[in-house]
């Protein structure tokens, strides 16, 4: 069932009450040494104000995310309103990103412009009269690999 359009200047009620609390991306099963893209940006950015219904939220890693990754979207009230994920296009980071990695033992500067998106549809709107428009951006991020773009 649709929904009347909000009033004029005011927030949707609810709409972005969808906050990723945890953009938990449990970047696979892989062994204790490997390495995962960090989350370098969001779409829409991190502490931002949403003002009209989204359909996805996009998270730009420094690398390719795994296909078996895992993201939780949740309302204020800690319920759930994801439902899947695709990869996107590969597009330029708003800021790059340095990270110093450990090469033949001494830690090297490396630096990601790219990102590389995980698109995470929702399935639902939280209900009305939750909070307005937060949207906190985290994530659970370790060391990237230069040479794995």
């Amino acid at each position: 069932m649709r929904r009347p359009p909000p009033a004029p200047g005011r927030c949707v009620s609810g709409l972005l009450a969808v906050v990723l609390a945890s953009a938990v991306a449990t970047l696979g099963a892989a062994p204790p040494a490997a390495a995962h893209g960090t989350l370098a940006m969001s779409t829409p950015a991190a502490g931002s104000t949403v003002t009209e219904p989204l359909a996805a939220v996009e998270l730009y890693f420094t690398e390719r995310v795994a296909d078996n990754a895992y993201f939780a979207v949740t309302a204020p009230g800690g319920g759930r309103v994801d439902h899947g994920w695709t990869h996107g296009s590969p597009a330029p980071l708003d800021k790059p990103v340095r990270e110093y990695l450990l090469v033949d033992g001494k830690f090297e500067p490396c630096e990601y412009t790219t990102g590389f998106p995980a698109v995470v549809t929702l399935a639902h709107l939280p209900a009305r009269g939750a909070v307005h428009g937060q949207l906190p951006v985290g994530g659970l991020g370790t060391a990237s690999r230069c040479g794995a773009r």
